[in-house]
């Protein structure tokens, strides 16, 4: 297909529509329409295609995820008497207003809104939080969010001054009401309990924590810049004290120097807590910390502490109070699994910290890689199989074997697959624990599996044993063990990407073992049950049955959905929400994250633009990003190694209007005048 038509520099468009048209077509084809606001579906393209910029490059997760994100925002755009405002669950839950919004994940939702087009709609989203919600103790004041910062950040994009200055008074109104309610603890720092930080069951639970004290400090710097903004100098100096007070309260008091972290500090025995977790990065979101204090950043690609397959986890993983599965209880905890909500705040730090902060804790090519991670988390399976809750669920089929010789069970490929990772939930573990091994076959032979993991110690029950292991292309892979085997599980996965449905007719050894074992794959049982669905095609069944998909949180090492999977075991019970309540959750950004981290568009005061990319060198040969608003200007960034993807030449371009402002034979930073 076409994607690109090269057009002249005068032409205020390099990337055409039409070109992308494709995306939404087949995110309606797959999609349950369970919920309709103001844009149903076969609206969407329509919508889409006036009001969003237009991204394209080699890695078509990314451009998919991109277009998947932009498509599923759209669905919780509501139109009130009061003018747009923005949902975060599809379906009406019990715990929002009138109009389903709840405050949680509102600056998320601002910053993802004002790249639309049209800018009214993230400002009717703000003037709906002024007359609703910032003038009492209501929804508003249930959950902890950046407010002034996210208007402060709508206006940097659209130039809107006047209108984000008719919020400043209730922006100030709303600081102030959180400081007669939330800091009755501490003379500075603001108390929380982490349900109402959107964080239930964090492993610090309840105090001063990092979160909302960053929050009030970025809300009283927004105040005191839009303050100054509108002459009013008083008022800015007295939120100027406010925010250094915080500053200051947060770094003496909050970081603890022994697991040198930010941590949440409990004012009832004025100890701090013990844990490092995700919501530890959130000062730098609002590049709140002086420098000095970057060394936090060394454990979040440590695969001991927060870096996993699917996302990073919001409890470190080498502490003991790190838990994923939870059977039981609360759906929705933060005490380990991953969450779109805090992987978007975490590339936001991140991205500030690269651009503002000398370290060398962290580098481009982590922020690279934790995009992908995320973008390739943004999946979930077209059919779905059972997974094990416990290692005697008894919905899950048994593969056992009773022998006296040595036992084998099989996935033998009809050609060459790339393997790095397996997982094992046993029924029954080995009697003995060091009898079980994995073998590959390469040029008919069978030969051990050299892994990262210790087989003995791959043997914990009611839970996926992970064995990872240096990649492998083969078209055999067996599990060989001299005693009885008993699975309720077992898959195999390359690059994070299941491949056991790819597998011919599963094959054992003796022939009379009893496969019940649903994962390993009889192709045709899969292909008869795909293509009698309403949702059979070709391309997904050979791509691994799999769909975009955002819910709410994350088994970071399998990828499920997991108030998702627990919902659907309370078979949907009404007073959780419901039916599929987690299905296109807008509680997390992605398109802000490409757009000001990945590829660096930079906004700030003043007439001056920095332009700062954080795709490593050498990564893309192009990528473009087209009809970015910005300040009544129409932007477009393009880098192009060869210059035969755009036909402006080699280098790194910036447009505005259509025209060459500046430019840079390699991917570097550039800056400009915004007229």
């Amino acid at each position: 297909m076409n994607i690109i038509t090269p057009c002249q520099p005068e032409s205020p468009a390099v990337l055409h529509p039409e070109d992308f048209r494709h995306y939404i077509e087949e995110f309606n084809r797959y999609d349950e329409e369970i919920f309709v606001n103001a844009i149903p579906n076969h609206c969407a393209w329509e919508f889409l295609a006036r009001n969003i910029p237009l991204f394209h490059s080699p890695d078509d997760t990314l451009n998919r995820i991109y277009y998947f994100r932009w498509w599923t925002f759209r669905k919780h755009l509501r139109k009130t008497s009061e003018g747009w405002v923005i949902s975060e669950f599809g379906p009406d839950v019990d715990w929002a207003d009138e109009n389903n919004v709840i405050s949680c994940a509102a600056g998320h939702h601002l910053y993802e809104a004002r790249w639309f087009q049209d800018p009214d709609i993230a400002f009717d989203y703000a003037n709906y939080f002024r007359k609703r919600h910032f003038l009492s103790r209501s929804h508003g004041h249930t959950y902890s969010f950046w407010a002034a910062d996210a208007v402060y950040a709508l206006f940097l994009v659209t130039g809107r001054r006047d209108q984000a200055i008719d919020l400043l008074d209730d922006l100030c109104h709303n600081w102030e009401l959180w400081r007669s309610t939330h800091r009755l603890h501490h003379p500075v720092l603001f108390y929380q309990r982490d349900e109402d930080d959107g964080m239930e069951f964090g492993a610090s639970g309840h105090g001063l924590r990092p979160t909302i004290n960053s929050y009030m400090y970025a809300d009283a710097v927004a105040i005191a810049k839009l303050a100054e903004h509108a002459c009013r100098r008083s008022l800015a100096r007295r939120f100027a004290r406010y925010a250094q007070q915080l500053k200051l309260a947060v770094q003496n008091l909050l970081w603890n120097p022994e697991l040198k972290f930010f941590t949440t500090r409990y004012p009832e025995t004025d100890t701090l807590a013990d844990v490092r977790e995700l919501l530890g990065y959130v000062p730098w979101y609002f590049n709140l910390p002086d420098p000095g204090f970057e060394e936090a950043w060394r454990h979040l690609m440590d695969p001991c502490g927060f870096a996993a397959p699917y996302g990073p986890t919001t409890v470190e993983q080498r502490h003991p109070r790190c838990q994923i599965l939870y059977p039981h209880g609360h759906v929705c905890r933060w005490d380990g699994p991953s969450w779109p909500y805090a992987t978007t705040q975490t590339l936001v730090a991140m991205a500030n910290l690269l651009n503002n902060y000398p370290q060398q804790f962290v580098q481009p090519q982590d922020y690279f890689k934790l995009l992908l991670t995320y973008a390739r988390s943004h999946r979930k399976p077209l059919l779905e199989w059972p997974v094990p809750e416990n290692s005697a669920d008894p919905a899950m089929g048994i593969f056992s074997c009773d022998t006296s010789g040595p036992v084998w069970i099989e996935y033998r490929f009809p050609q060459t697959v790339s393997l790095d990772q397996t997982r094992i939930f046993w029924h029954t573990p080995p009697s003995t624990r060091t009898c079980w091994r994995f073998e590959f076959l390469h040029d008919d032979q069978w030969f051990p599996v050299e892994t990262d993991t210790n087989y003995a110690a791959a043997t914990r029950p009611d839970q996926y044993n992970i064995i990872t292991f240096r990649q492998i292309d083969t078209i055999g892979f067996r599990l060989v063990s001299d005693t009885d085997v008993a699975i309720l599980d077992w898959r195999v996965s390359g690059n994070g990407q299941e491949k056991a449905h790819l597998a011919l007719p599963a094959c054992s050894h003796p022939q009379h073992a009893r496969e019940k074992l649903l994962f390993l794959n009889d192709s045709s049982v899969h292909e008869h049950h795909v293509k009698n669905s309403i949702f059979w095609d070709e391309d997904l069944y050979r791509a691994g049955f799999e769909i975009p998909w955002i819910d709410e949180n994350l088994d970071p090492y399998r990828g499920i959905w997991l108030s998702r999977h627990l919902l659907r075991r309370y078979r949907w019970s009404p007073d959780r929400g419901g039916r599929e309540r987690g299905k296109d959750y807008n509680h997390s950004t992605f398109a802000d994250l490409l757009i000001t981290g990945l590829l660096g568009i930079r906004p700030q005061e003043g007439t001056r633009l920095k332009i700062n990319p954080l795709l490593p060198p050498d990564t893309w040969e192009y990528f473009c990003l087209d009809r970015l608003p910005y300040r009544g200007h129409t932007l477009t960034l393009l880098w192009d190694a060869t210059g035969e993807h755009y036909h402006f030449g080699k280098g790194l371009f910036l447009l505005m209007d259509g025209k060459t402002v500046a430019s840079a034979p390699r991917l570097t930073s550039l800056e400009v005048t915004i007229p």
